[in-house]
């Protein structure tokens, strides 16, 4: 299995003994909300290595922290990283997991401003996804919304093994 029976509250955010780097840095529970990340970094670059899930809506906090906790402790799925070829990783630094958590929430704060009656990620349609991609086309530079249309797919990617509610459905790029 991919995931716990369960996540329950005082699950360690931090599972994976091999992605423990500093033992002497605390591990966060899963009922936080925020994840500091710093066992998972060299000494040099345990700052700001923060997932900060109060910025995520409400609604879908309990499947983003599943799906961050998936990337922690499982990497990214096999199929991704076939996919991606010879520059894919299956696992990625803590920085890159701060990031996509940034990345995700800001899409997922769209769609509540965009679509308020959607209530689980199970619920956002490919279109809400396309437009916006497209709305970052026009305010941001071409490779920040590149990693945005990642970081979409990629939480597509890893939510496949949850229930239907907290599943991302496929993107149109899909």
């Amino acid at each position: 299995a991919r995931s716990p029976a369960s996540w329950t509250d005082d699950t360690p955010v931090i599972a994976n003994a091999n992605r423990i780097i500093r033992e002497s840095a605390p591990i966060p529970s899963f009922c936080e909300d925020t994840w500091n990340l710093a066992a998972m970094a060299p000494t040099r670059r345990r700052e700001g290595l923060v997932c900060n899930f109060e910025s995520i809506p409400v609604e879908f906090k309990q499947s983003v922290k599943k799906a961050v906790w998936l990337l922690i402790n499982e990497g990214k799925p096999d199929a991704v990283v076939r996919r991606g070829g010879t520059n894919a990783k299956k696992w990625i630094s803590a920085g890159a997991i701060t990031q996509f958590l940034y990345q995700i929430g800001s899409f997922l704060r769209f769609v509540t401003s965009e679509t308020p009656e959607v209530r689980s990620l199970g619920g956002i349609v490919s279109e809400t996804m396309d437009s916006y991609v497209n709305s970052l086309v026009d305010r941001v530079d071409s490779r920040y919304a590149l990693l945005h249309y990642g970081s979409i797919r990629l939480l597509h990617d890893i939510t496949t093994s949850l229930p239907a509610r907290q599943r991302l459905r496929a993107p149109s790029w899909v």
